[in-house]
């Protein structure tokens, strides 16, 4: 699989460090599947799932009391899609997955979706046509998916795609880029319900270009990260009761919106990669590793050209 010629973002669900299942999405929207070869010394593919998105696919398991589901769900046109494969989780034999089981949600949608599994169910967050969060759910193919619930009344951007986290079973983080303010707004579950707030008080954290990224690696512990247009990384961290920032802690610009990713190995051991634009245009990978014993971020490090 040469992976120089994809311009889109793979999706990767594994059930063991030796055993996954990859998908991507091609120039004319089709979905093609790779597995790698029971030796994992070559990959086999593509197959062509007979459907196509007009958004990069996610791809999730979702346990049921006897198998593991895999549901790829995206955008096709302006309706939202899953597909599913009861009986994914195989070994010692052809990958192959065939036709999906398809779902339509009961929406349309012109922003690309986020998808996060607690437990047995499936949660789906993308702004309305008018800009509002919207919240779907799904606990069962069987059961369908639930109507839309409007999480509160306050636009989201359509050219970004929200980053959920899961903080403790059934406890909820959305984030994405307010449609008015271009600062970033947190969407949030608690005893009374879904919630929202605004964390750009200050110029220094809106005209945000972008996804935001974020993890957690405790209950009372969020860590936030977004790229400004003028091409500087800002931060946010939540320690269970308070927010600081929005804070410009790398030192670093030209960082290049859209690809930000926040990785969490252990606790408090956060590591930030970003695209940057070399002197001579190029895109180079960089990274950014947070000391845990000063609270400090060491870098950034070279880690090399990027192909995409």
């Amino acid at each position: 699989m040469d992976k120089s010629t994809f311009r889109h973002h793979l999706s990767v669900a594994g059930w063991d460090e030796w055993h996954f299942h990859a998908f991507v999405r091609s120039d004319d929207g089709n979905i093609e599947h790779y597995w790698p070869s029971d030796d994992q010394v070559s990959m086999f593919g593509p197959e062509d799932l007979g459907g196509r998105f007009d958004s990069d696919p996610i791809a999730v398991w979702r346990a049921t009391s006897t198998t593991l589901e895999l549901h790829l769900i995206g955008r096709s046109g302006m309706e939202l899609i899953d597909w599913s494969w009861p009986h994914a989780q195989v070994w010692g034999r052809t990958l192959l997955l065939g036709a999906p089981t398809v779902q339509k949600l009961p929406a349309f949608a012109v922003a690309d979706p986020e998808v996060m599994v607690s437990g047995r169910t499936i949660h789906l967050f993308a702004p309305s046509l008018d800009g509002p969060m919207r919240h779907w759910f799904s606990e069962s193919v069987e059961g369908g998916w639930s109507g839309q619930e409007v999480l509160s009344e306050h636009p989201a951007s359509h050219d970004v795609r929200p980053c959920a986290v899961l903080r403790a079973p059934g406890t909820l983080d959305l984030f994405s880029v307010d449609g008015e303010t271009s600062g970033l707004r947190r969407w949030f579950l608690d005893a009374d319900g879904w919630r929202s707030e605004d964390l750009s008080p200050t110029p220094a954290g809106r005209k945000l270009a972008g996804r935001p990224t974020a993890v957690s690696f405790a209950p009372d512990r969020l860590d936030v990260f977004a790229v400004r247009e003028d091409g500087v990384p800002v931060h946010w961290g939540w320690d269970g009761t308070t927010w600081f920032g929005p804070e410009q802690r790398l030192g670093g610009e030209g960082v290049l919106p859209g690809d930000l990713q926040l990785l969490s190995t252990d606790e408090k051991q956060l590591t930030l990669v970003a695209r940057h634009a070399d002197a001579a245009g190029q895109p180079q990978l960089l990274s950014w590793t947070l000391d845990p014993g000063q609270g400090e971020w060491r870098g950034p490090h070279g880690v090399g050209p990027c192909p995409f």
